[in-house]
This record gives structure tokens, sequence and C-alpha cells, in this order.
């Protein structure tokens, strides 16, 4: 292999080839077919990730925060409630679209939930679900929201986002009914009936 293509090549190209490979043949593509996809050695890829595990979880593992759960940090504010629960739904959506396949993969690898979780301080569903719930609780203070169970409200949102994922997952296609962009109006208007303060916000 060219020395000079292998420094041309960044991490962030092998992360993305190596993601691709192992989404497209699951956790027992060589290291080898990776290599050659980006036209290096694989000597070369372990020289930056060290084994195979870790090109895996560096490809695989979501982030700590993902955007979607920073993006709550700045709301809610003065705009109809239904507009911004349709934009955190949507955002929510994209990242368990994503999420759900890399996490697959890395279950059937071999990979214990412990292992998984020993990557992160915090367990990253638990960091959804508390800034989710402070989401709603400014909310209620803003009178966008009435008074409900946050913790429930907010469980009952990330439930029916994962379950999508997961039914796309397993089976292959997506539900009947309803495109992606469908199911998010639906069930924000679903939760603004439920969640909304009756001020017509």
């Amino acid at each position: 292999m060219d020395v000079a293509r292998t420094k041309l090549v960044s991490d962030s190209d092998v992360l993305a080839e190596a993601r691709r490979c192992f989404l497209a043949h699951g956790p027992g593509v060589s290291t080898e077919v990776i290599a050659a996809e980006l036209d290096i050695s694989q000597p070369a890829i372990f020289k930056r990730f060290g084994t195979k595990k870790a090109l895996m979880l560096a490809a695989l593992l979501p982030p700590a925060v993902p955007d979607w759960v920073r993006a709550l940090e700045d709301g809610p504010d003065d705009r109809p409630i239904v507009e911004q629960l349709q934009a955190v739904i949507r955002q929510a959506a994209v990242f368990f679209a994503e999420a759900v396949p890399c996490l697959s993969v890395i279950r059937s690898s071999g990979i214990s939930k412990e292992e998984l979780l020993a990557s992160f301080e915090v367990a990253p569903p638990l960091v959804a679900k508390r800034a989710l719930i402070a989401w709603l609780l400014r909310g209620v203070d803003r009178g966008l929201l009435r008074p409900v169970d946050s913790e429930a409200a907010a469980t009952m949102i990330l439930g029916a986002l994962q379950f999508r994922a997961f039914f796309v997952e397993i089976t292959g296609h997506t539900p009947a009914g309803s495109s992606d962009e469908e199911y998010v109006n639906h069930l924000a208007d679903l939760l603004t009936h439920g969640l909304g303060s009756g001020g017509g916000r």
C-alpha cells in the first residue's frame, strides 16, 4: 500500500468505512476488507485503533451525549409547543434510527452490556431521559405544558421512538401506515393533546 495514501486517509475516513462494513456484513467482517476498501494496509488500521474491538466501538458506539440531547438544553422557548415537540422527536428519531443498528452489531459481536456501559461515565439512556425530563419541566414552568408525571412522559416519548427503530431493525421495513415524517407529526400531535396546557400554544 502507498504510504502517501495512508496519510491521506483520516481517522474519520477509517471510522466511516468501518461503520459501513460492520453494518453491511456484521461484526465478523475482517479488518482486511475494511483496509482494502480504504486502499490502506491492515497494520495501518491497527496502528491507529489497536484492536478490531476498539475499532468497532469507535465506529459504532453512539456519543455519550447525542446532538438531539444537547439541543434540549436550549428549550423549550415561546414557539407553539407542537412545533417544538416535532423538532425534538424528529432529531431523536433520526438518532435512534442510526444508533439501533449499530448497537445490534456491537451486541451480536459478543460484547456484554456491562462492557458497553463501561465506556460511559453515565449510561446514555439515563442522560437522555434526564435531559428530556428537565425539558418537560421547563415547559411546565413556562406554561407550555400542563403538570404531569415528567418521568412517565419522558419514558413514553423515548419508548415510542425506540420501538419504531427496533421494529425496523428486526423486520427490515418501516411500520405500515405512516412515513417517518408522518409518524413524527402524529406523535407530536398526540403528545400536544396529552401534555398541552390548554392555552392554545
